[in-house]
């Protein structure tokens, strides 16, 4: 039976460290996966979904750096999703992102109007959905939280997703509603 390790950097909450997390949220953090069906069969990638986020609002973001005084931030989301492509006979990466305009001076209880994205997913069993929330800045946005959900765990509907805080100890979500398109995908 084989086995994969990968090695991840720890220290740093970076994309790789933050999809890892993501994907062992899957099975409740138990730190054991099985590898879907896809990926032990031969893929053609013929069929795939369009995946519809509508960011809503965000609730009890706290101050890059566990900052209590200063200036009110301005959060936008950020949102990428991770997948896997059929591409020339072998396995690719693909990414995309979409972010939301900022909100001015509202990190107690920010609301973004038709901010809706639209994604290709080519392999719904193994995509992964990033999502960051981003202080505005003159300079360096300063990232604030993030999450990571596995396209396969995603539910149609008004979800509310938990973000992993660079600030320990700080609760905060942000509300969207996801919608689950089937389509065919022209491979060639």
């Amino acid at each position: 039976m084989p086995l994969e390790l990968v090695a991840l950097n720890f220290q740093t909450p970076d994309t790789p460290l933050l999809l890892n997390d993501g994907r062992f949220r899957q099975g409740g953090g138990c730190g054991y996966l099985l590898k879907p069906q896809s990926t032990m069969t031969d893929r053609k990638f013929d069929e795939g979904i369009t995946l519809k986020i509508k960011i809503l609002q965000a609730n009890c973001l706290p101050k890059p750096r566990g900052v209590a005084t200063g200036e009110r931030i301005d959060p936008y989301v950020k949102c990428e999703i991770h997948d896997a492509n059929l591409q020339d006979g072998k396995d690719a990466s693909v990414s995309s992102s979409f972010s939301t305009p900022p909100v001015d001076n509202n990190g107690f209880c920010p609301v973004w109007k038709d901010c809706s994205m639209k994604f290709q997913v080519y392999s719904p069993d193994v995509a992964m959905l990033l999502f960051m929330i981003i202080d505005e800045d003159i300079g360096v946005d300063d990232q604030i939280a993030s999450a990571a959900i596995p396209v396969s765990c995603l539910r149609k509907g008004y979800r509310s997703i938990q973000f992993i805080r660079k600030v320990k100890g700080w609760l905060c979500r942000i509300y969207i509603e996801v919608m689950r398109l089937p389509v065919v995908i022209n491979v060639s």
